[in-house]
């Protein structure tokens, strides 16, 4: 499993990071707009454990 966090700079420059969890190609789930990457790649770890039983492989950013 991996985590993608993407960086999201709206028109107005406002910056939004959000994030995914992909797994052999396939988007397993997103989650939603956080002001950090740091709380992005928390609550998508936090995902993980709850939801999947276990720590990703890697997290890469955008």
């Amino acid at each position: 499993m991996e985590i993608i966090i993407e960086r999201w700079i709206g028109p107005g420059g406002a910056t939004d990071f959000l994030w995914s969890l992909w797994d052999g190609g396939q988007r397993l789930q997103m989650g939603g707009r956080f002001e950090s990457a740091e709380a992005a790649e928390a609550a998508a770890r936090a995902y993980c454990r709850e939801s999947r039983g276990r720590e990703p492989d890697r997290v890469r950013s955008l």
